[in-house]
């Protein structure tokens, strides 16, 4: 539509041993069916061997085919920018939100492995063991840049099976400066298409890399050509750069943080005191939306 952009990713595996299923989606008392595939097989197993361009393109040719036809979302009366969702598959319920934002929305990409969290590894679980285990001043400065106008998109190298954790994870995260408490912004939390993968594996196939920049291109192109959604990025690692640049985001305008909490800018010399830094910098790098 010119005025709104709507879309739905049904975060699932990518097409290779597929069977057909039938997903009931529930708002409110309005019900609805869109058959999707289910593959049984990760894609990396079979794809392994494959050039990272021709990776990228079979994961984005399965995530089109995960998209509801816009028949299937006009059955829906969307009402503001967040709407919870019940989808039912095989008589198993899952709650999920949809995210209804307008086409000139302007987008924060963040990872949360190493980037909000403290380490790739043990990050969301830490929480569970009561640690405090995130990154120092980064509710704060996503709080501050929320209330700017700008929006978020989480994107976890975790499987579908814990994006629970990391859910729970980014909700439960509450953080004091200045006598100030924040939390996160709500926003999308994409994890891997997989159920469940071996990480030496997918790391040493580049598959966090190989997802990042498919999933950026497929959330680009919801978007009209003209119009950029993306305003910046967090990261932690040099791949994360190459993955927001990949998909559509100036070069200048991603942010990386080391294992000290030194966050610097890719293409320059600038540098931040941890994310604290950065917010004291904020009108900078993030001037008011109207």
């Amino acid at each position: 539509e010119k005025d709104t952009v709507v879309n739905i990713y049904l975060n699932t595996i990518p097409i290779l041993n597929t069977t057909q299923h039938q997903l009931i989606v529930q708002k409110g008392r309005k019900n609805a069916t869109f058959s999707t595939m289910i593959a049984s097989t990760p894609m990396y197993t079979e794809h392994k061997n494959l050039d990272e361009g021709s990776k990228i393109d079979k994961e984005l040719e399965h995530m089109n085919k995960m998209i509801p036809p816009k028949e299937f979302i006009n059955q829906f009366r969307l009402d503001g920018e967040v709407n919870d969702l019940l989808f039912e598959m095989n008589g198993q319920i899952v709650e999920a939100k949809l995210f209804y934002w307008d086409y000139k929305t302007k987008i924060v990409i963040s990872d949360v492995d190493g980037t909000i969290t403290k380490s790739d590894a043990l990050g969301p679980f830490a929480i569970l063991l009561g640690m405090d285990y995130y990154r120092p001043g980064t509710a704060a400065l996503y709080t501050a840049i929320s209330d700017l106008g700008y929006k978020f998109i989480y994107i976890t190298r975790k499987p579908m099976s814990q994006i629970k954790f990391v859910k729970n994870f980014l909700v439960k995260i509450r953080q004091k400066e200045e006598e100030e408490e924040s939390t996160m912004p709500l926003g999308p939390v994409i994890s891997t298409p997989y159920k469940n993968y071996p990480v030496l594996v997918y790391k040493i196939w580049r598959g966090p890399t190989v997802f990042k920049k498919s999933i950026l291109t497929c959330l680009r192109n919801m978007f009209p050509f003209e119009r950029n959604p993306w305003i910046a990025g967090f990261g932690d690692k040099p791949t994360d750069t190459e993955a927001y640049v990949f998909g559509g985001l100036d070069e200048e305008r991603c942010f990386q943080i080391d294992d000290k909490g030194t966050v610097s800018i890719h293409t320059s010399n600038t540098s931040f005191q941890g994310y604290s830094g950065v917010r004291n910098a904020i009108d900078r790098w993030f001037p008011t939306i109207s």
